[in-house]
């Protein structure tokens, strides 16, 4: 079987394990939540495999009336069942009025569930479902879909237990008669409305709108991106192949972090020297306002010790080492044949093949740290390198699973639209591809099984 993994997805992969903002209560915030209907069990396992931070087991809208107690036994069965150490959130979405109490009446307590989702949310409803769960640590999220739900969210957000806010943007535009184009202003006054309403009120970001576009991805981008800049954080999917793409735009880049890191020293190091407001290279002001988008971007990890850290660490103190050695202990210290220390030689190629990065953006990270090395050297030394810390890499990566769900791309190859199939184990690992020209999914579910 082809093993593909490319470098791009693995460097994602790392980074995005690393840099979360936290809630109230120093809980990483998810970045995705993906809805799975109750009436399709088969795919409850797969969605907590598909590398989503949140999954929402749904018995609202995807859900038909004559189907919702089949649905509520599909996820009660489920829970009782499941781990709570899968690292995934895990939360059910509820009907509105007389159908939600009886799907919490039939999830009852004890369950690894992380809380409840109230679609349609109303301030009625929103009490009755934090007082239910009063004597129990599950959070409540409304949905907001409707007009009074925007006119009130002041009101929704006092409720105790109102953790996250999610929007619910197409019912709330079928109600109103709106009709978003492709720049989605037409929805961006109710978004600015509760974007402001939870900054307000100190509660988390809300979670940004579903989108039912699943396989035009470059469109998907534009849209998240723009979620993202209007103060959401985190999206709601309703398919796995949306999910690597909104983790990556509310995800730094290395690049992001690395500025914020500097920046935030910079302007403690002026704060120590008695000033409340500096200037940087570029000549920008930075003061306490424009520092807290930087210490948002380095907030926290969702592994306090990540690789990238410790390595960073133990980079900059060698440096510092090698410097006040001295240039004999400098050339002592090097590869032969090679003028630089292999200490920075070591880190431009760990670099370069543990992030998305080119060799020119490991210039730049370099130039930053005081070494001047040029993009076509680092190449060099990953050409001779790289080969062996990749093999260790792939060494050290774990056994893929034999168990696998396909996840299906649509894109475009030199104007012309082509289907991309994958094939992906429970803990993420892609297995194999197979790209079509006509959309089979029979055929490309054969292919794999004959692997």
């Amino acid at each position: 079987m082809i093993q593909v993994s490319t470098r791009a997805d693995c460097a994602y992969e790392e980074i995005l394990d690393t840099i979360a903002v936290r809630d109230e209560e120093n809980r990483p915030l998810p970045r995705s939540y993906l809805y799975v209907p109750g009436t399709a069990p088969e795919r409850f396992d797969k969605a907590i495999a598909s590398g989503a931070d949140a999954v929402i087991l749904d018995l609202e809208d995807a859900v038909p009336l004559a189907a919702k107690a089949r649905a509520r036994q599909n996820v009660v069965d489920f829970l009782s069942q499941h781990r709570a150490d899968t690292g995934v959130e895990l939360w059910v979405r509820i009907n509105p009025g007389h159908l939600g109490e009886e799907d919490l009446s039939s999830l009852g307590t004890g369950y690894s569930l992380t809380g409840i989702v109230l679609a349609k949310a109303s301030l009625t409803d929103l009490e009755r479902v934090a007082d239910t769960q009063l004597n129990n640590s599950l959070l409540v999220s409304p949905l907001i879909e409707t007009p009074e739900a925007v006119r009130r969210i002041d009101d929704l957000l006092s409720i105790p237990r109102v953790a996250r806010v999610q929007l619910g943007e197409y019912d709330l535009c079928a109600a109103v008669g709106l009709d978003p184009g492709p720049d989605e202003s037409e929805t961006a006054w109710a978004r600015n409305q509760i974007v402001f309403a939870c900054a307000g009120a100190g509660s988390t970001p809300p979670v940004a709108p579903v989108s039912i576009n699943t396989h035009d991805l470059d469109t998907l981008q534009v849209s998240t991106e723009r979620a993202r800049r209007q103060g959401f954080f985190g999206r709601a999917c309703i398919h796995p192949s949306q999910v690597a793409l909104v983790h990556k735009v509310f995800t730094p880049s290395v690049r992001a972090i690395d500025e914020a890191h500097q920046m935030l020293e910079r302007f403690e190091a002026g704060v120590a020297a008695g000033r409340g407001a500096i200037v940087d290279k570029s000549g920008r002001m930075i003061d306490e306002a424009v520092v807290r988008s930087a210490r948002r971007t380095v907030s926290t990890s969702r592994q306090p010790t990540t690789d990238m850290y410790k390595h960073e660490k133990k980079m900059h103190s060698q440096l510092g080492e090698i410097a006040s050695a001295g240039t004999d202990s400098m050339m002592s210290s090097t590869y032969k044949g090679y003028r630089f220390p292999r200490e920075i030689i070591a880190h431009c190629v760990w670099l370069y093949h543990r992030f998305p990065l080119s060799y020119r953006e490991v210039e730049v990270l370099m130039r930053a740290r005081g070494v001047d090395v040029s993009y076509e050297t680092i190449r060099t030394w990953c050409a001779a390198f790289g080969p062996e810390y990749a093999a260790a890499l792939r060494r050290r990566a774990p056994r893929p699973d034999d168990r696998w769900h396909l996840d299906e791309v649509s894109l475009k190859i030199n104007g012309k639209r082509q289907y991309l199939w994958r094939a992906i184990d429970q803990h993420g690992n892609v297995l194999d591809i197979l790209l079509q020209n006509n959309r089979d999914e029979k055929a490309a579910t054969r292919f794999f099984a004959s692997r």
